[in-house]
């Protein structure tokens, strides 16, 4: 005779078959609930988006050894250290009870990562106009679509935070600012202090080792008529 209680629908969405199995974080790993259908599928993909980016751009700079891949991998590198050593560790804000993973959940940084990367291409690609080819292809009349393909890609690993438990709405929320901030100074940085005279810098070691090909576009002369308002 089965004497188990029946769990109703919100307590079995919450029960999860995936463990921290003895690693100090299970956020590689996918908490499904018991039942789970395509959507849950689908949101633990996005789940893994950050990684996939990490290991394929990662992969391409190490063959092609293109600046586009080494700011990309930077920008994610400096969010991970930023959100996961510096603000988790102050903030200390626990996880959803219901969660599966371990560690502390405010801020997100799977949404701190994607939205700070949609931010930053969007910043390229509609002010310096570099990652057009680069990344996205096509002309200008297309930008709108394929930044659209990009959101698409990008931002529903946010709500997949949510949906599997891995934070609250809030933490998410605050993620996706950090995410904004950094990759807005990241862009400042690149595109008004270092951009002229990243040739130089990357003839400097360790940056010389790996013998980067720098593509990153030098201002145009007309770049502050065009993209600043002048305050005199």
């Amino acid at each position: 005779m089965d004497s188990e209680k029946e769990e109703g629908p919100a307590q079995e969405a919450i029960r999860v078959i995936a463990q921290c199995l003895s690693f100090p974080s299970s956020d590689l790993f996918f908490c499904l609930p018991k039942n789970y259908g395509v959507p849950h599928i689908l949101l633990a993909f996005y789940a893994w988006v950050p990684y996939v980016i990490l290991f394929g751009f990662g992969i391409h700079f190490l063959l092609r050894r293109t600046s586009l891949s080494f700011f990309l991998c930077g920008l994610m590198a400096g969010i991970g250290v930023l959100n996961e050593g510096i603000l988790k560790q102050l903030i200390k804000q626990p996880r959803p009870i219901e969660t599966c993973a371990c560690g502390y959940g405010m801020p997100s940084g799977h949404a701190a990562v994607t939205t700070g990367l949609f931010v930053w291409i969007a910043l390229e690609l509609w002010l310096n106009n570099w990652t057009t080819k680069s990344i996205l292809g096509g002309e200008s009349s297309t930008k709108l679509s394929r930044m659209l393909l990009l959101a698409a890609f990008l931002l529903p690993t946010s709500y997949s935070r949510v949906f599997f438990y891995y934070h609250t709405w809030q933490q998410v929320v605050v993620g996706s600012l950090v995410g904004v901030v950094c990759a807005t100074i990241y862009f400042v940085l690149l595109s008004f202090v270092f951009a002229d005279y990243l040739d130089a810098i990357f003839l400097f070691p360790p940056l010389s080792w790996f013998k980067i090909q720098n593509h990153y576009p030098k201002r145009p002369q007309d770049f502050y008529d065009d993209h600043l308002v002048k305050l005199v």
